[in-house]
């Protein structure tokens, strides 16, 4: 994790440097959190964190047109993902000429790549415990509630609704 926050802090100084993270993204309305949190990044006036998502927005080509619009020519490239798997291996970083590195560079930036995902920090692994130690604590009833909530399933019929 600090690796993370020393990077956000080294290419915040940079002029011509930005981090670029690569999330996953998805199709489900839950995406907006990637847009938050480059937004996050910016008040907190890290100017030169993007945050971008293999499916979804913001995609490459997104996060291309602000890189250029803002005059970056280098870009650290880290996965913004549990596991730097397939995605973050491939997707990213892989030398096959549609990876996020293949395409940046073919564009002209100079770029470097740190495969560490987010689950290699024992802080990641603290926070889960934390959050599962805070989702015994939930009782059963009020669990099922957010649980629908979170799942689109408010105002419909489910068997959750039954139970006691």
């Amino acid at each position: 994790m600090l690796r993370y926050c020393y990077e956000i802090r080294t290419c915040s100084k940079k002029e011509e440097t930005a981090l670029v993270f690569m999330g996953h993204g998805t199709a489900h309305y839950a995406n907006a959190s990637y847009c938050q949190l480059e937004n996050t990044f910016r008040a907190l006036g890290h100017e030169h964190v993007y945050v971008g998502t293999v499916e979804g927005f913001p995609n490459l080509d997104y996060i291309i047109g602000r890189l250029k619009k803002h005059n970056i020519t280098r870009v650290h490239l880290m996965p913004f993902m549990i596991v730097a798997g397939d995605h973050a291996q491939n997707d990213m970083a892989g030398e096959e000429p549609d990876s996020w590195k293949s395409v940046l560079e073919n564009e002209g930036f100079q770029v470097t790549v740190q495969l560490d995902g987010l689950g290699s920090f024992p802080e990641t692994g603290q926070l889960f415990v934390s959050h599962l130690d805070k989702a015994e604590t939930i009782p059963k009833r009020q669990f099922h509630t957010v649980n629908k909530e979170l799942s689109g399933e408010v105002g419909r019929k489910s068997r959750a609704s039954t139970l006691p």
